[in-house]
């Protein structure tokens, strides 16, 4: 069985170009909202697992460390089974309220903010490796039939600290 690499090729180029725009667009790119446009719950869980997935991403792209990278490695490998699903979802979302013509379309153009986004926060923050990286050890530890609820828990907090600062 193969183990799944850190950056399939669709993902790596459309990561190689989502943070070559994120530098370009350092200075207009605010936060990025989760659509709330006829939202399920499980398509909420979807775009927060999504979230995390990406930061997870982004850490393992931008920090160039092999134990983050790993990391991610392990990630893909035992929340496999999430990431297909709540891709689904998500892709089943955008076709539900932009079209089946658009919304494969509207889902890249979401993802790119969303990419943008924590491709600047990675960036501007010093200690975003380190915090990755534990933040790697607690994903790790969560069963995978609660990563969704973990997403959205972090998310949520994240979303509070950002209010908060």
């Amino acid at each position: 069985m193969n183990t799944p690499s850190v950056l399939p090729h669709s993902v790596a180029r459309i990561c190689a170009a989502v943070l070559l725009s994120g530098v370009v667009a350092a200075s207009s790119v605010g936060a990025v909202e989760l659509p709330t446009r006829n939202v399920t719950e499980k398509d909420q869980l979807a775009f927060q697992f999504r979230h995390l997935q990406t930061e997870l991403l982004v850490a393992a792209l931008s920090c160039g460390r092999k134990d983050i990278q790993s990391n991610y490695n392990s990630f893909v490998t035992r929340f496999g089974a999430a990431l297909k699903t709540n891709g689904s979802t998500l892709k089943s979302y955008f076709a539900r309220i932009y079209g089946s013509k658009n919304g494969a379309n509207e889902m890249d153009s979401f993802m790119t903010r969303l990419s943008n986004e924590l491709s600047l926060v990675s960036m501007r923050e010093p200690g975003f490796c380190d915090r990755s990286n534990q933040l790697f050890a607690q994903v790790l530890a969560v069963p995978q039939k609660g990563i969704e609820q973990f997403a959205q828990r972090h998310l949520t907090e994240q979303v509070a600290q950002r209010q908060g600062s």
